[in-house]
């Protein structure tokens, strides 16, 4: 009788370990996952926000080759951007920067 109140104890404690252990697991995998899905997520907004810069830059540098006021816009606000190469060029023309600027392109 003894006997089978101890293995009844035993049986009974296996059980809540068994279910102490399968919530652990579970928890710890969880987490391990939501972590992965957070740290891919960070490296796709960081590629994508490299990408970005990398490409605004490479439309302004290839605007700016042609000599011309580039349009930036920043919200509502809009700077128009030019080489400091083409300035020094059209001064050693003999024409100001400003004039020659004026008289090659349509501003809007």
């Amino acid at each position: 009788m003894k006997l089978a109140k101890t293995l009844k104890n035993q049986n009974t404690i296996i059980a809540i370990l068994t279910i102490l252990l399968i919530l652990s697991l579970s928890y710890i995998g969880y987490s391990e996952y939501t972590g992965f899905i957070a740290r891919k997520t960070w490296e796709a907004a960081q590629a994508g926000y490299t990408r970005g810069v990398l490409d605004t830059v490479t439309r302004l540098y290839k605007e700016s080759e042609k000599c011309e006021p580039v349009p930036v816009m920043l919200g509502n606000k809009t700077r128009y951007l030019i080489d400091i190469s083409c300035l020094r060029t059209r001064t050693e023309s003999g024409t100001g920067p400003a004039e020659q600027i004026n008289q090659t392109y349509k501003w809007p």
